[in-house]
């Protein structure tokens, strides 16, 4: 195994064949506090939106990342925007986005708008059927990915039975308000998690957990959350000194926060590149863009994410620190 691994990282994609390149619209709501965070909170802000574009970014990083020769890719979800009632458009959408990786490995994470598409042929295109799963990238330090939109009302394929019960264990919960593109993890995946996070606090191993969702309201707004989100955030807190971060997606602007010595990272939205994204020497052509590249290093105490586009450059240490 190497002394050091790189790997491409990238969220909210968001890719749609037949929707205009660019949207504009206004809201208004609070936003997570990351220092790269510009929008005051509770202010507006103009949307972006670049469907079409987004397939030729996602290009453009992998250009970046077969030069830079990353390991493997974690996309945080959110391949395609989807469509309404039409699987069939959506599954076109992510055959489509899929051919990009060019033969990268590929480390997915589901996202709401994946679930457009039926899962059995989520399977089929991204050639896997393991949606939350740890993998070790370098000696030391454990990977574990959750599938933040394992139980989820909007999925095309949840049937009514399954909504039902998971308003039922909402209900449960006193969890009575919640956005229909919020996902919520099963009692299984939660004790999944568990077990990996004792497993490699026994090992001494480090661990970066990688979700869709943030779990955070100063990483986030509070509208994008995991819905089961505090109970994740308890376990990542009863086990802070193996955990150095938590990379999530979803939000499209992206945050940062610091909590009991974890870093909580939301990556802004490929999607929604900003076109003034080009205030760092990585970035390509200086177009807009958002991606990065990962390094960690064998036994390591720190992540590194060299940001392009939208993307900060950050070195993370664990126990909160920002080296």
């Amino acid at each position: 195994m190497k002394d050091v691994v790189r790997f491409g990282i990238c969220a909210d994609v968001q890719y749609a064949s037949m929707k205009s390149d660019v949207v504009k619209e206004k809201r208004c709501e609070n936003v997570g506090s990351g220092e790269e965070q510009e929008i005051p909170r509770g202010g507006s802000v103009e949307r972006r939106l670049a469907y079409r574009a987004a397939l030729e970014r996602l290009l453009q990083a992998v250009e970046v990342w077969n030069k830079q020769h990353v390991a493997f890719v974690v996309q945080l979800g959110d391949l395609i925007d989807g469509y309404e009632n039409d699987p069939e458009l959506s599954r076109a959408d992510l055959e489509a986005v899929s051919r990009a990786f060019q033969g990268l490995a590929v480390k997915h994470v589901l996202g709401n708008h994946c679930r457009a598409v039926r899962m059995e042929d989520i399977r089929k295109l991204l050639s896997t059927d393991r949606y939350y799963y740890s993998f070790q990238p370098v000696l030391g330090w454990r990977i574990i990915v959750l599938n933040g939109a394992e139980q989820l009302i909007s999925a095309a394929d949840a049937t009514e039975s399954e909504n039902a019960e998971l308003a039922e264990v909402l209900e449960r919960q006193g969890i009575i308000d919640y956005a229909p593109w919020n996902g919520h993890l099963s009692d299984i995946q939660v004790d999944f998690f568990r077990v990996e996070l004792d497993s490699a606090s026994r090992r001494k191993e480090r661990v970066l957990v990688c979700c869709h969702y943030p779990i955070h309201e100063d990483a986030a707004r509070k509208s994008h959350l995991l819905i089961n989100h505090a109970v994740v955030l308890k376990l990542v807190r009863q086990y802070n000194t193996t955990v150095v971060a938590l990379f999530a997606g979803h939000d499209h602007v992206g945050g940062y926060t610091v909590d009991h010595g974890v870093h909580h990272v939301t990556f802004p939205a490929m999607l929604e590149a900003s076109e003034g994204s080009d205030g760092q020497e990585q970035n390509v052509e200086h177009s807009p863009n958002a991606f990065g590249i990962v390094e960690l290093r064998a036994n390591g105490d720190r992540i590194l994410i060299q940001g392009y586009g939208d993307v900060p450059t950050r070195v993370l240490v664990a126990g909160g620190a920002e080296g």
